[in-house]
């Protein structure tokens, strides 16, 4: 049986195929897709996370993958 984040991660990939039928904006596809999937669980929590990253630093994408990374202690 599978379970958690890995099958949270196929919901959240499918419903991003499927919001981009209707809308090319990211934003807008990225926050419907996260309604496919429990807010509380770890996987939309780093979805926000690298969302408000790349608000802060949309032009630099190593900056926020080193901090991504920092913040879920694995870099």
């Amino acid at each position: 049986m599978n379970y958690g984040d890995g099958i949270y991660g196929g919901i959240f990939v499918s419903a991003l195929y499927a919001e981009a039928f209707f809308t090319s904006d990211m934003e807008t596809i990225i926050a419907k897709a996260l309604l496919a999937i429990p807010a509380e669980s770890d996987y939309a929590a780093i979805i926000k996370d690298v969302m408000l990253l790349h608000r802060h630093y949309p032009d630099d994408w190593r900056d926020s993958m080193e901090r991504t990374g920092k913040q879920m202690g694995c870099c």
